[in-house]
């Protein structure tokens, strides 16, 4: 433990990036492509609120996907480009990202 740390934010750091680097030696940095990827995943599981993505689903086979911990801190991120993001729905926003913000990253 770290002093400087609770016992969460440890936690959170071990998680987010130190399990990683043990497992793999490396953890891969997150792309544009991992975006998109993400994007769709969330999109194609039809979730209709963010408590039902299968977020932890989502982690295996993909490297820069460390922890279903960064992956939900990314879609959050992605989250933030979508307008009026707090007055729409959670189907919204998934369509929202999948028609339009996809198609920047795309670019």
């Amino acid at each position: 433990r770290v002093p400087t740390r609770t016992a969460g934010q440890c936690r959170t750091k071990w998680l987010s990036s130190l399990k990683s680097k043990v497992r793999h030696g490396r953890v891969e940095k997150w792309s544009r492509f991992d975006d998109i990827k993400l994007i769709d995943k969330v999109y194609g599981c039809g979730a209709t609120r963010f408590a039902d993505v299968p977020w932890a689903d989502f982690v295996d086979g993909w490297s820069a996907a460390a922890s279903f911990h960064k992956v939900r801190k990314n879609f959050g991120r992605l989250k933030q480009m979508v307008p009026d993001v707090n007055a729409k729905t959670f189907e919204e926003i998934t369509f929202y990202l999948h028609e339009h913000i996809k198609a920047t990253l795309l670019r």
